[in-house]
């Protein structure tokens, strides 16, 4: 998100994703390394509750017994951006790592996105737990499904419509606003070698 100050900029970057995760939890985004203040370029992240995760509330017809957990990273730099209504300052997304888990550590699924590390796909792509799978599908757990971008918002979307309570009745409706400025200023949206 642009902004006339690198502080600036990720405000208006962190304050649509807290208000996203205020949908089905209450927590903060927190901010690792640079704080408000990082340097132009430079690798940063933002975990839910310094890495711990948040604990979700279940819907009463949930099935499976067990905590629900949503945890979520997100990587990030501030650039400069001289197009006009892009600056000066913006922030640029460069990965994420969200997931649902049940219990200490099934995954019911996790969104993917690290361009940078040791798995052979780098694009955005998806895992699908075993939970969610029958022992004769044709993918396993650690089948990479290709995806386009998945935005913060998307995984909690995901997390209501596997089971999560909403603390919101009109949950939807502040996702669709938090998620607007991303789908704004975003530079890609399904592949970033395409676009």
């Amino acid at each position: 998100m642009p902004g006339a100050t690198r502080a600036d900029a990720v405000r208006e970057f962190i304050a649509p994703l807290q208000q996203a995760f205020s949908c089905v939890a209450r927590g903060k985004i927190s901010t690792r390394r640079g704080g408000d203040q990082p340097k132009i370029d430079q690798e940063q992240q933002w975990s839910l509750n310094d890495g711990g995760g948040a604990v979700l509330r279940k819907r009463p017809d949930f099935p499976l017994a067990g905590r629900l957990e949503l945890y979520a990273s997100m990587y990030w730099r501030v650039i400069e951006d001289d197009r006009e209504g892009y600056g000066p300052y913006r922030v640029t997304t460069t990965g994420y790592d969200y997931s649902l888990v049940i219990g200490e550590t099934d995954e019911l699924w996790a969104m993917h996105w690290h361009a940078r590390g040791l798995s052979h796909e780098v694009k955005p792509h998806l895992h699908l737990g075993d939970k969610l799978l029958s022992d004769d599908a044709p993918v396993t757990s650690s089948s990479h499904l290709r995806t386009g971008r998945m935005t913060f918002e998307t995984a909690i979307r995901w997390a209501v419509e596997c089971g999560a309570q909403p603390l919101h009745d009109d949950w939807n409706d502040r996702l669709a606003l938090a998620e607007a400025p991303h789908l704004l200023f975003r530079t890609w949206g399904a592949d970033p070698e395409i676009e």
